[in-house]
Parts: C-alpha cells; sequence; structure tokens
C-alpha cells in the first residue's frame, strides 16, 4: 500500500506544478505564434515542434521537482518554493507576451496591404488567445491561493496544532481535485471557440444542456 500512496502522492504533486506551468508555457506558444506568425499560420509539421516544447516546459521542470521531493533529496519547503518561482516566472512571461502583442497591434495599425493585414489579424487573434489563457489561468487563482495557504499553515504552524497542520493537509488535496472540473466549467462557459469543439462531443452537450451553459 505504501507504493500506491507514494505514486499517488507524486501525481498530486505533480498535477499542480504541471498547471501552475501552464500560464508560462502557453504564453511561450503565443510568443512563438506573434513573433514568427508567417510560420506558424501555415500550422506545417514543423510546428508539432513548438506543441513539445510546451508540454516539456510544463512537465519537466515539475517532474524534476517533484522526484527530488519525494525522494528527500530537497525538503517540502523547497517544493513549494519552486512552484511559487514557476508561478511567478509565468506571469510576468504572460505580461510581457501581452505588452509585446500590443506593440505589434499598434506599429501594424497605420500599414496597409495584404501582408499587413494578415499580420494584423493574427495579432488581434494573438490578443483574443492570451485573453482566453489568463481566463483559463484566472480560475486556478483562487485554488492555487489555497494550496499555498494550507501547505504554509502545514508546514509552519506551532506545536500543538497537530489537528489543524493535518486538516490543511487534507484541505490541500482536496483544493488540487477541484482544479480540473474548476478549469473545464471556466472553458465551457467563458471561451467560445473552446466550447464549441466541446459541444460536437455529444457527452459534454448532453451535460451543458442539462446544467442550461451557452
Amino acid at each position: 500500500e505504501d507504493w500506491l500512496i507514494f505514486t499517488a502522492d507524486m501525481i498530486k504533486d505533480q498535477f499542480l506544478g504541471y498547471f501552475i506551468s501552464q500560464l508560462g508555457a502557453l504564453s511561450f506558444e503565443r510568443f512563438v505564434a506573434i513573433h514568427w506568425w508567417s510560420w506558424y499560420e501555415r500550422r506545417g509539421p514543423s510546428t508539432i515542434v513548438i506543441l513539445l516544447v510546451v508540454e516539456l516546459i510544463t512537465n519537466v521542470p515539475s517532474w524534476i521537482n517533484v522526484v527530488l521531493c519525494q525522494f528527500d533529496y530537497i525538503p517540502h519547503e523547497m517544493n513549494m518554493i519552486f512552484f511559487a518561482v514557476i508561478l511567478l516566472f509565468s506571469i510576468l512571461v504572460s505580461k510581457k507576451c501581452n505588452q509585446n502583442t500590443v506593440r505589434t497591434l499598434q506599429t501594424l495599425s497605420g500599414r496597409s496591404g495584404n501582408y499587413s493585414v494578415s499580420h494584423a489579424f493574427q495579432v488581434k487573434e494573438n490578443l483574443s488567445v492570451l485573453k482566453s489563457i489568463l481566463i483559463l489561468m484566472g480560475s486556478a487563482v483562487p485554488i492555487v491561493s489555497l494550496c499555498f495557504i494550507f501547505f504554509m499553515v502545514f508546514f509552519f504552524a506551532p506545536e500543538g496544532w497537530d489537528r489543524e497542520r493535518f486538516l490543511c493537509m487534507e484541505l490541500l488535496d482536496f483544493s488540487i481535485s477541484l482544479y480540473a472540473p474548476t478549469f473545464i466549467y471556466a472553458s465551457i462557459t467563458t471561451i467560445k471557440e473552446y466550447h464549441i469543439q466541446l459541444y460536437s462531443i455529444p457527452a459534454v452537450r448532453k451535460i451543458a444542456d442539462w446544467n442550461d451553459w451557452k
């Protein structure tokens, strides 16, 4: 039974790290889309490399951190500090990408010609996607904040708070489990391009109709 609990604990930490990394990874993908828009818009076979890089960004650092923590190479406090650094870095990357996109759109606004029009259209689409990313990631902010609070209480609560400490650990696990349904709900209800694709799945369409999600 120990190996099962150990494996579940690793997957839990990886799940948290994966979604914390999403904002930075997806912002990187949008950075590529805005700076190499002509190549990226064609969606040729070579663009699959960007998808692989995004998955590597979200998975590899998190897995390295989880393995080092679970095998006691680093303390659990460092594990959470690492997640906090990833979150901060992701926010900075997202902000920089959004600023670059707005600046590029302003530069193109005074130009004419099919090339400039196509580029401007791509930039506007980029802004729309960035907004969608922020909506999705914004749905995670309350949950991630709770995770950090519960973790801090668990490790830094004074002696005699054993009941409160272990309650916080249970609430930490519960908060992480809430993210997937929260993510799906935010996607379906707020992002038109996303939920149109989801509605093509019969089971999802029935759930959406039952809940009156439009």
